[in-house]
């Protein structure tokens, strides 16, 4: 595939996109996002860059666009993990509550989130304390939350549960369609487009690490001062690394600036 079709963020996520062959019947076609999400260093090919650091993403937002006359079936979208709404809520209250315990104790983990969930989920019926175990039990690394949009446009909000960062895939890329399509006619000449985007805001791209290539400089980054230019060399840097993807960088200036990270067209089967 060429650079027009793919582009996104390499070093922080991989992705991919396609969908089964368009039907002019009463039909539907369904729709696959693949994504893998991991922590990525940055600088290391490039020479003029004095250290390098390393990004993770704290949050994505994944949108598919649909162009006319495409439109989803909205019986068939993929509502999130876990599907029951309010087990999701649950696990957004736990996830709140494990990071507030996070940022005074230390790193999160999933023993406290199964923790602050369960302690939430004490009344009950048998059934449904068992009901609320299983969900305990089979905690997703990563929350997916819809966010409805047109009859063209959907999108999920990507949010860690008891990691500090988007780590895995959220859910199984070919067994879990994100929705169906129809609205092709027979008196449509080209085949129509389906565009797949992943933003974030700059504040949701963690960069930590900064590593210099050459051991004398390292006392001198150990400096707050120091510290704080080299993450501002680093958005810098970052920016560049967008630009050359040809993604929208937006304005780095200010931390609630949505990023474009990944722009793709789902491929047909």
């Amino acid at each position: 595939m060429n650079g027009n079709r793919r582009r996104f963020l390499a070093e922080a996520l991989s992705i991919d996109a396609w969908h089964q062959p368009f039907r002019t019947d009463s039909g539907s076609s369904a729709v696959y996002v693949d994504i893998t999400f991991h922590e990525g260093r940055i600088g290391g090919s490039n020479d003029d860059m004095p250290f390098t650091f390393k990004i993770t993403l704290k949050r994505a937002l994944l949108t598919i666009n649909l162009e006319h006359p495409l439109k989803l079936d909205r019986a068939t979208i993929a509502r999130g993990i876990p599907s029951n709404e309010s087990d999701l809520t649950a696990l957004l209250r736990a996830r709140a509550k494990t990071k507030q315990s996070h940022e005074s104790k230390g790193r999160m983990e999933a023993a406290g989130f199964s923790a602050a969930l369960a302690d939430g989920q004490n009344n009950g019926t048998t059934d449904q304390s068992r009901e609320r175990l299983e969900v305990v039990q089979s905690i997703p690394k990563i929350l997916v939350t819809p966010r409805p949009g047109s009859s063209s446009m959907y999108s999920w909000d990507l949010l860690p549960s008891y990691e500090e960062f988007l780590d895995g895939q959220p859910w199984h890329p070919s067994e879990e369609a994100r929705f169906h399509i129809k609205g092709l006619t027979k008196t449509s000449a080209i085949d129509p487009s389906v565009r797949v985007t992943l933003t974030c805001a700059l504040e949701d791209i963690g960069i930590s690490d900064f590593t210099p290539k050459k051991a004398g400089i390292i006392e001198k980054l150990r400096l707050k001062a120091q510290n704080e230019m080299s993450e501002a060399a680093a958005i810098q840097y970052l920016k560049l690394t967008l630009r050359d993807a040809e993604l929208e960088v937006g304005n780095l200036d200010n931390k609630f600036s949505d990023l474009k990270i990944a722009e793709i067209f789902a491929w047909s089967e």
